[in-house]
């Protein structure tokens, strides 16, 4: 017999969005409320390595850049939620627990 666990969050249910520096050296996290977000870093406070590559190929003509897109639509998608826009579905994100 196979047991297994999962983890599904509504969207209502993240409490922040969390950037993690990729400098070894560093690996510093910086937290946003997906109700106060705004934009993403464009270098991280800690160490001051770039973030936001000045050029992402492929796209240059994003502005503002995927990244940023997802953040804010959680937001925007929060604010219709909270406004009691009627939908027929709930959006749900599903994680596998790790052991």
């Amino acid at each position: 017999m196979t047991i297994e666990q999962k983890i599904v969050v509504g969207l209502e249910d993240i409490q922040a969005i969390s950037f993690e520096c990729l400098n070894k050296d560093c690996c510093a996290v910086v937290s946003i409320s997906p109700d106060k977000f705004e934009r993403i870093p464009e270098r991280c406070e800690q160490c001051g390595q770039q973030w936001a590559p000045q050029n992402l190929s492929g796209f240059q003509d994003s502005k503002p850049w995927v990244f940023t897109n997802f953040a804010s639509s959680l937001k925007t998608i929060r604010n219709l939620m909270n406004s009691g826009c009627p939908m027929g579905f709930r959006v749900l994100l599903e994680f596998k627990e790790t052991q």
